[in-house]
């Protein structure tokens, strides 16, 4: 009787007790599929002939990224607004033809640079077709989670990682070493695998296709577009910033730190995922709670992950053994700078649902401005080295989360506890790192 008195005064935690009787085989599939994303980047290190070749696949797989989302063009959240939302089935088509324009215009560009003309460094052509499977890739997993089809869209979410671990057994049974121009075959030949999948779709749905429908959509999509840009501009660019300071093979270590200090975002994602429903539904107040409690925990992993990965994995990657003493304090602060980025996402999708993202985009734009200009101020005093690069860019997520509260309050939507946790959080840090 005590515990069913505990669950009425708190029918939130009762509903996370439904939520987590639901996890089903699809979790563990999910938590595969992460897990790949997670080692194929780490396994091609040990392939690599130097690590700057292992730094110029992590920038370009940043850029990579960032030409995913003005390719994709928002279509990803227009699809269940249009099929599922508004009831269109009679769209379906032009999402089809979206993903047959993004990869045929990729695997075109790429053609042209490989048999007839040499227009763009490697490292870019091979970005740009990273960026086409990526765009490709988000608009299927949009398709089928619209769908509820969710084992198959974790699986298109992690298919271009799915494709470099294959990459990674070729070169582990051949005693090959890492080579750009074989990468980028097996990457072409996985995008003509998916582009050839819309092509055939909007064959078999084209009598419902017009470009009137189409530039509807994207005229939709343009609202998401630019603050997903932004978003990964702010958490995603310091490889871009890396390159252009202090070179690729500095890249090269500040990726598998990362990498490592992303599992901590992998947590998340499940989680998001597990509750994503109930989260939202609740009142800020509960959100409030459940938020400040969930960055503490995540506080904590963090910290054990720091202290367990380096001994468990460093048999394993030589870049890590080989670097660990010297970088040991740049995984710290990319540890932390994950749980911002968390607060960060946890943040969009609520500024997403009052309707703040154009406020949200010209503070943001301040914010990266500003960061880029500590960098350079710094670099121009040669002062600047990985470690002030990443502490720059973790305090300007920061502070991203700080400007996202504020515009939320002026919704009467006050996340006092999760904000001031974020604060003891960074102070916690500081000074952690100060003994390091």
């Amino acid at each position: 009787m005590r515990n069913l008195s505990i669950t009425k005064k708190i029918p939130f935690l009762a509903n996370l007790e439904i939520d987590f009787s639901k996890l089903s085989w699809f979790t563990l599939v999910f938590g595969f599929v992460k897990l790949n994303a997670f080692t194929a980047a780490l396994f091609l290190s040990n392939f690599v002939a130097n690590v700057a070749d292992y730094g110029l696949f992590e920038y370009a797989l940043t850029i990579g990224f960032m030409v995913a989302i003005p390719l994709d063009f928002g279509l990803n959240g227009a699809y269940p607004f249009f099929n599922i939302k508004l009831g269109r089935k009679d769209y379906k088509s032009i999402f089809y033809f979206h993903g047959l324009l993004m990869g045929g215009l990729m695997l075109s560009l790429f053609g042209i640079h490989e048999f007839i003309y040499e227009f763009l460094a490697t490292k870019y052509v091979f970005a740009l077709l990273i960026g086409g499977i990526v765009s490709v890739q988000a608009l299927s997993s949009s398709i089928l989670k619209s769908h509820e089809v969710l084992i198959k869209a974790v699986i298109f979410d992690g298919g271009l990682f799915i494709a470099l671990n294959a990459y990674n057994l070729w070169l582990y049974l051949s005693g090959g070493v890492f080579d750009v121009e074989n990468l980028q075959t097996c990457f072409a030949l996985y995008l003509l695998l998916l582009t050839g999948g819309y092509a055939f779709l909007f064959w078999k749905e084209q009598s419902d296709f017009s470009f009137k429908k189409y530039f509807e959509a994207l005229e939709f999509g343009k609202h998401i577009v630019f603050s997903a840009f932004l978003i990964i501009c702010l958490t995603g660019s310091a490889r871009i910033f890396i390159e252009w300071f202090l070179g690729l093979e500095t890249v090269g270590y500040y990726g598998i730190y990362f990498r490592f200090a992303a599992m901590t975002v992998m947590l998340h994602q499940i989680v998001n995922i597990v509750f994503f429903k109930k989260m939202y539904q609740a009142e800020a107040q509960t959100l409030d709670r459940y938020f400040a409690i969930f960055l503490q925990v995540l506080v904590l992993g963090a910290l054990v992950l720091w202290q367990i990965i380096p001994p468990i994995f460093s048999g394993f990657i030589t870049l890590l053994q080989d670097s660990y003493e010297t970088y040991q304090s740049l995984y710290l602060i990319l540890s932390f700078q994950m749980i911002f980025w968390i607060a960060l996402a946890l943040n969009e999708n609520i500024i997403y649902r009052e309707e703040l993202s154009k406020e949200m985009n010209k503070g943001l734009m301040l914010i990266i401005v500003g960061m880029a200009g500590g960098m350079y101020a710094l670099y121009q005093l040669s002062l600047l080295d990985i470690f002030n690069l990443t502490l720059i860019n973790m305090v300007a997520i920061f502070l991203a989360t700080e400007y996202q509260f504020s515009l939320l309050k002026q919704k009467n939507i006050r996340l006092t506890k999760m904000r001031w946790t974020g604060r003891g959080i960074l102070l916690f840090f500081g000074l952690l790192y100060a003994f390091v």
